[in-house]
């Protein structure tokens, strides 16, 4: 049987037809550092973006073949990105992606993924242009632009905090990532996970370097890894490289959440304003409100030229609280969380979104998604039957893995600035003010974009010009 990644290359083949420009096997299995747990990392690049069916059709077959949750077969997980080449040629920041898979996704595919920015891809383009396998289509270094150097540090540095909400839970592979962003701020090189840790190890305080070897190790299946017994040290480690990094010269906002329902609202309703990542605004998802602390340790709340919010639910408004004070910030009431930016949802947010949409709406979307039957069913369920609807409907929404981040996105989408509960509101205005207000002046949009192109200088030029000669011999088309 055809493995995972040379049935979706086939897909591709048919399904697309002479709309396929290229297929390109990158990352880890072709920079030799693919290890027990690592994914096999494709990027397809289209002429077009693909339509809803295509979408439904190649979401169903990695469904199928991807990951220890395949269906047809044990598999190692796909990473799959598609990118249409008129996104991304000529080049300009933030690219956009036009269909993004991955096994952490999968909880999350009730719905086909849409096409988005995402500064990350960047860094992927940046480096599959330097080193890939086609598996379709001529070298990509013929068909892509290169990636300049200034917009491989914007990319790091916009996808910095949202990596670290993810710390809690997926210790390894974020303080691994965070040692490949240093290598590749440091020397412009993209590397393996494992020498990336080689590269961050002489520079560290030396209490850190036991933290990282155990996840290098760990990554290369030669040690078992419980940071349930390394938290601490994962944070302080996290918080040191991202001040390696370089903190204070990514996003001039960042939004703290509890979870990814409340970044889903807050990042819809930012867009909704006009206001989006490119204005420097980062909403990150703290896998509970228990992690404020942390989180404050590694952003810090006197950063120059940063602003650092926040929102919470009424019952855990004691966590922070409780935070901001250990930071030295004297807060005693609401009104003082307000002044330092946090603000607090009464009882949470998805019971402020009930109220300002209305019951009635919340049941016309489930109705749109095809879940109101599913509702129904749980209204007759014994220990809700004779609730109010309201407490149903808030109840249904936070069950149900994937739901509450999608549905609550669709009711923010349907708030006006009259309807948006007051926390959100003033949460906004507050980003709004920030985001606004520090915009860079000077050009944008086609005339920014050509500024770019030009700065890639000859070695794009000298590019370009092959790409209308053959492939070098030594790189021959696979498949």
């Amino acid at each position: 049987m055809r493995t995972g990644l040379d049935r979706v290359v086939a897909w591709a083949r048919s399904a697309l037809g002479g709309s396929l420009l290229g297929a390109y096997l990158h990352g880890s299995a072709v920079t030799g550092g693919l290890r027990p747990d690592s994914d096999l990392d494709l990027l397809v690049v289209t002429a077009r973006p693909l339509s809803a069916a295509e979408r439904t059709e190649l979401v169903a077959l990695l469904l199928r073949v991807s990951g220890r949750r395949a269906t047809e077969g044990a598999a190692r997980p796909l990473d799959v990105t598609v990118v249409v080449r008129g996104d991304v040629v000529p080049w300009r920041h933030p690219p956009v992606c036009d269909l993004q898979y991955g096994e952490w996704l999968r909880d999350d595919l009730g719905r086909v993924p849409e096409r988005r920015q995402d500064a990350n891809l960047a860094l992927v383009l940046a480096s599959l242009v330097r080193r890939s396998q086609p598996l379709a289509g001529p070298p990509a270094r013929t068909l892509l632009d290169l990636v300049p150097p200034d917009d491989v540090r914007r990319a790091i540095h916009d996808t910095l905090p949202p990596l670290l909400g993810n710390l809690v839970g997926d210790e390894r592979n974020v303080l691994l990532t965070l040692a490949r962003m240093v290598t590749t701020l440091e020397t412009g090189s993209f590397v393996s996970k494992d020498a990336a840790a080689e590269h961050v190890l002489p520079g560290l305080p030396a209490e850190l370097r036991p933290t990282l070897r155990l996840a290098a190790a760990a990554y290369r299946g030669e040690a078992t890894d419980d940071w349930s017994v390394h938290a601490g040290a994962a944070q302080s480690l996290a918080a040191h490289l991202t001040q390696r990094i370089g903190a204070g010269s990514g996003p001039r906002v960042i939004v703290l959440v509890e979870g990814p329902s409340d970044a889903a609202v807050v990042r819809t309703l930012a867009r909704a304003r006009g206001i989006t990542t490119g204005d420097g605004v980062e909403v990150v998802p703290m896998g509970g409100i228990t992690n404020v602390g942390r989180f404050l340790d590694m952003f810090g709340l006197d950063a120059p030229g940063r602003e650092l919010l926040g929102l919470c639910d009424a019952p855990e408004e004691r966590f922070v609280v409780q935070a901001l004070r250990a930071h030295g910030v004297r807060v005693g009431s609401r009104k003082e969380m307000a002044e330092h930016g946090f603000f607090v949802c009464e009882a949470d947010l998805e019971h402020e979104m009930l109220r300002a949409v209305g019951t009635a709406t919340v049941e016309g979307v489930l109705a749109s998604r095809g879940e109101l039957a599913r509702f129904r069913a749980f209204q007759r369920q014994p220990g809700w039957r004779g609730r109010s609807l309201h407490d149903q409907l808030h109840r249904f929404a936070g069950s149900g893995s994937g739901r509450k981040p999608s549905l609550t996105e669709h009711l923010a989408q349907r708030l006006t600035p009259a309807t948006t509960p007051e926390p959100l509101a003033r949460l906004l205005d507050r980003i709004e003010h920030h985001a606004v207000s520090r915009r860079p002046s000077g050009l944008t949009g086609p005339a920014e974009r050509a500024v770019a192109q030009a700065a890639m200088g000859e070695e794009q030029g000298r590019l370009n010009r092959r790409r209308a000669r053959l492939a070098e011999p030594t790189e021959r088309t696979a498949g």
